[in-house]
């Protein structure tokens, strides 16, 4: 977790220019603080004091640590705290305070504390080798493969583990990462896609091409997208489109080897419009109004559900959900559903993602762990392991840790569907779970990722080299 961090000094004031005998000088605490900001950093001090003399003022000074000069920020003597805003994250900066006083020239400066700002983030999304977050401006930046123009340039570029600030042509509110695509909703409650379009899951009309971020065609109103391996969703208040591949019936419309270059609408289910999604690899869930969970497109190991191994283009109700259900997290090989806390996941079982001690090879509908799971408020899936987070704020894993998934400081290969809890101290409250990788977010705004690193997507410098423990994601803007 990033925790606050505050540096307090105890240092007594230095004198700058003599002091007359008569006067004393009393303790200027100085603090400084990682703000909940981007590219700020808060310095709040104690008033200062020197016998006989009222304070006139301060001069805050701050620099980056190792420059020749200080810059100043003139405040009044009422004055006790500064936030000091356009800085560099995670760049050190040290700052001083001097304060003057009436009646002398006489100056008292604290010593320098020092501070580091950090990145702010407020959503994720771990996809199949990328990575993309959102930061409290609401700029969303990507890292990790770059070979099909996932990070936003338009055309193919190096992979990096470090964070790159994609051009949208609207501030953002949520992003969602594919295999080789991306997309984010923006607050005109648009939707824009960049990254490979060889499936049309650009929805620009055509399937061809690689493209930096535009708007896709005829969406409004939307409130949520999600996307699958090679197909993309979003959702209003009334409904459901989808666009992209189409093999297995997965965008709601009759299976061909024809992708669907723009939105279409999914059918209505006999419980209405469905209002929110989460699509899988070739196959997609959602919500409707009234909470009942529905999937569709391909059925191999029951990854729809619904009791069948069958592809279906249409809405299949997921059976034995009796409410209070959130909508499903889906894979490529499995998903699984929250129901008043209790988890219950259904689809291919044989690497220990289910939670079933006897590993099954499938399971066509919701089946409740037996293996005991912490009661969660956020579940998602990935290609063979499943995590999420607790009520309690930690985060578990079970499944397949064969890139080091689970967080446990190691890639043993061996199936866990016993849960086990990352060994970190923070409290999270975002989760996003990728093929191999998987990212969270803290109570206070950072991002910790984990898993397979072959392009940089878990945030590690060193490509191919698997992050085994939660890594921080602070080299953005």
């Amino acid at each position: 977790m990033w925790k606050r961090v505050v540096f307090v000094l105890a240092a007594l004031l230095m004198g700058i220019g003599a002091l007359p005998s008569s006067v004393s000088a009393a303790n200027v605490v100085s603090k400084v603080k990682a703000a909940p900001g981007d590219r700020v950093v808060s310095v709040s001090w104690s008033k200062a004091s020197m016998t006989g003399h009222a304070v006139a003022g301060y001069s805050l000074q701050g620099r980056a640590k190792g420059a020749a000069t200080w810059s100043a920020k003139s405040l009044s003597a009422a004055t006790s705290t500064f936030t000091w805003t356009g800085l560099k994250n995670g760049t050190t900066y040290e700052f001083r305070v001097v304060a003057r006083f009436v009646g002398t020239t006489t100056t008292l400066a604290s010593v320098a504390v020092a501070g580091v700002p950090r990145t702010v983030w407020t959503a994720v999304s771990a996809g199949g080798i990328d990575t993309c977050g959102i930061n409290s401006f609401k700029e969303v930046w990507c890292w990790g493969d770059d070979q099909h123009g996932q990070l936003g340039h338009g055309v193919a570029g190096p992979n990096t583990s470090k964070p790159a600030k994609i051009a949208l042509p609207a501030p953002a509110t949520a992003v969602s990462v594919g295999a080789w695509h991306a997309c984010a909703l923006l607050t005109d409650a648009t939707v824009a896609c960049w990254g490979d379009n060889s499936q049309a899951q650009l929805g620009r009309g055509t399937s061809t091409g690689t493209f930096g971020a535009g708007r896709v065609p005829g969406l409004s109103g939307i409130r949520s997208i999600t996307i699958g391996s090679y197909h993309t969703c979003a959702s209003s208040a009334a409904t459901t489109w989808c666009w992209g591949q189409n093999s297995f019936g997965q965008i709601g419309a009759p299976a061909s080897g024809v992708p669907t270059a723009s939105p279409l609408q999914v059918p209505a289910t006999a419980d209405g419009r469905l209002v929110v999604a989460d699509a899988g690899s070739a196959n997609t869930c959602g919500l409707t109004a009234v909470g009942s969970a529905w999937c569709w497109g391909y059925g191999g190991n029951g990854r729809n559900g619904n009791g069948s191994t069958s592809d279906f283009p249409t809405p299949q109700r997921v059976a034995g959900l009796l409410g209070g259900v959130s909508v499903p997290a889906i894979s490529a090989t499995h998903a699984c559903v929250l129901a008043y806390g209790q988890i219950g996941c259904w689809g291919s079982g044989q690497l220990g993602e289910l939670a079933i001690a006897s590993l099954p090879a499938s399971v066509t509908m919701p089946a409740v762990p037996d293996i005991a799971v912490p009661s969660m408020s956020v579940v998602d899936t990935g290609g063979g392991y499943t995590c999420g987070i607790a009520t309690t704020g930690k985060v578990w894993c079970f499944g397949f840790n064969g890139f080091g998934q689970q967080g446990m400081l190691d890639t043993n290969i061996t199936e866990r569907p016993h849960p086990v809890v990352l060994p970190a101290t923070f409290s999270a409250t975002r989760l996003s779970v990728g093929d191999d990788h998987a990212c969270t977010i803290d109570t206070s705004g950072g991002m910790w990722c984990w898993g397979r690193n072959i392009s940089g997507e878990s945030g590690a410098a060193s490509l191919f080299t698997e992050t085994v423990v939660p890594l921080a994601i602070t080299r953005s803007v």
